[in-house]
Order: structure tokens, then C-alpha cells, then sequence
């Protein structure tokens, strides 16, 4: 099992966004541990740290001759907008009525945002949401198992067996 899911070192916004960054600028995976989960989100089991849930695995980058990197895809997650993270827009359509936030499309692409509403899921993740990574060199080859064997609920890619998939999705 991968160090994301046993006994992790897990980095709040605040370090992650800070300079200089704990966070390395090469291939990995990461894990998203939350104190606080949304309320639609089922209580199955979970992997589990220091009272937070592992409810996210990512991984960067996505294939081979990508040049996304840990530290740049962390960051997106963290300070991005929900059109660069799927992580962001899932946490926006659950926390929608808790945080009263509302996606919409932007510019010619119709891509989802929250707009002004980005700083209110900052601030939600600064408390909630924490991070872990593992440095390794071809982490898309890894990626199906991750997310199968981390039980984590808010993947869509590579989770069709997970009983939260449907409503999710």
C-alpha cells in the first residue's frame, strides 16, 4: 500500500501555497484527507488519518510526456477554479446549498466556474482539505488500482464500481 493511504504527512493550503513549497515538482499521486465531508457523501469506510477521510486520489501527470508535476496540479486543486480541477467542481456541486455557491458557464467555452464564489470553496478547503503526496515516476500506470483500492468516493475515472459512483456522476 502506498504511503498516501498509511500513516500520510499531510500539507494544508496555507504550506502548500506557500514559497518555498513542500511540494516537489516531479511525477506522483496525491491524496485529498478531509475533516469535514459533505453531507451527501455515503459514511462507508474509509482510509483514514488523524480523524479525516481519504476521499481523493489524483495522480500528475495523467500520461507519459505530460508536463504536469505534483506541485502544479496540487496547486491547481487548492487555488485553480472548478474549470482546471475536477476535484473543485465536485466539492462545488456537493457543497453547493451548504456554502450557497453556484457553478455557471463562462466565456465562449461554456466551461463551470463559481466565479466570485471560487474564494468561499477556498476557504472551505483551507479548513476541510489536506494533502499527501508520493513521489513516483509513471503514476498513470498505478492509477486504476489506486482508486479502486483506496475506496476513495469523489473519483469518477476508474471508480464505476464504487457505490457512489452513480449519484456522483
Amino acid at each position: 500500500m502506498y504511503k498516501i493511504m498509511r500513516n500520510p504527512r499531510v500539507f494544508s493550503r496555507e504550506a502548500v501555497l506557500a514559497r518555498p513549497t513542500p511540494v516537489p515538482d516531479q511525477a506522483g499521486m496525491y491524496g485529498w484527507y478531509f475533516k469535514k465531508i459533505p453531507k451527501l457523501v455515503p459514511m462507508d469506510y474509509y482510509c483514514c488519518h488523524d480523524d479525516m477521510a481519504l476521499l481523493y486520489i489524483g495522480i500528475a501527470p495523467s500520461q507519459a510526456g505530460s508536463k504536469s508535476t505534483l506541485r502544479k496540479r496540487i496547486r491547481t486543486h487548492y487555488r485553480g477554479n472548478c474549470s482546471q480541477s475536477t476535484l473543485r467542481k465536485t466539492l462545488a456541486c456537493l457543497l453547493a446549498e451548504e456554502l450557497n455557491i453556484h457553478l455557471r458557464p463562462t466565456g465562449q467555452t461554456g466551461r463551470l466556474t463559481l466565479g466570485e464564489d471560487e474564494q468561499v470553496l477556498d476557504r472551505w478547503m483551507e479548513e476541510n482539505a489536506f494533502v499527501t503526496w508520493q513521489v513516483i515516476e509513471e503514476p498513470w500506470a498505478v492509477e486504476k488500482d489506486l482508486i479502486r483500492d483506496g475506496n476513495v468516493p469523489l473519483n469518477i475515472q476508474h471508480n464505476q464500481e464504487h457505490r457512489f459512483y452513480k449519484d456522483l456522476r
